[in-house]
């Protein structure tokens, strides 16, 4: 919203593919610029919508730097995922490709794709397990599946409350079976692969 161009009529889209996730912004990239002058931190933020950008930053929703795309290169890069920033004629894309990643002992597609690239870690079939409670190797199930569920998905399709939901997180964390990576709002859930 920040940076979009509101005299174009196209709307901002996200398209989902088996190896890649795009999400286009209709709104040109500063002219006389590139992504990699922002990704090497060499450039300020140059902004489109200022009232807009005003609005986000006062709810701490954006900074004022122009990090964003270096935010967003150096996070994928350090968990193995590559990221492509493309300037069109019509807008900017941003490519997220997919990681493969096989699930042992869940039915499924036996794939493990999502924010942050190989997040899923391996699920079932773990000696580990036995000692968890049936609710606990289901909400693993489903991270696996899944892994930015919110607490309230899972309290959701376990038909539980949300305080049994973060009891059993907890447990699932104290006993390293399972990690919180970032924040509530925009993090993911890794399962720990421990044989």
């Amino acid at each position: 919203m920040c940076h979009r161009d509101f005299n174009n009529p196209k709307g901002n889209e996200i398209a989902v593919f088996k190896n890649r996730i795009e999400i286009y912004n209709p709104g040109r990239f500063p002219d006389d610029h590139s992504p990699e002058e922002f990704i090497k931190g060499k450039e300020r933020s140059i902004l489109r919508n200022p009232l807009i950008a005003n609005a986000f930053y006062l709810t701490s929703d954006i900074e004022r730097w122009g990090s964003g795309l270096k935010r967003i290169h150096d996070d994928c890069r350090g968990v193995g995922v590559k990221v492509e920033f493309e300037n069109l004629k019509t807008g900017f894309l941003v490519t997220f490709y997919r990681q493969e990643q096989k699930l042992d002992g869940v039915k499924g597609s036996g794939k493990v794709v999502g924010k942050g690239g190989q997040i899923g870690g391996r699920i079932g079939g773990q000696k580990r397990w036995s000692e968890l409670t049936e609710k606990q190797k289901n909400i693993l199930k489903l991270i696996g599946k899944n892994p930015i569920i919110s607490r309230k998905a899972l309290s959701d399709k376990l038909n539980i409350n949300p305080s049994a939901v973060q009891k059993h997180l907890q447990k699932l964390k104290t006993q390293d079976f399972l990690r919180r990576i970032g924040p509530d709002r925009g993090g993911y859930w890794k399962i720990v692969d421990k044989k």
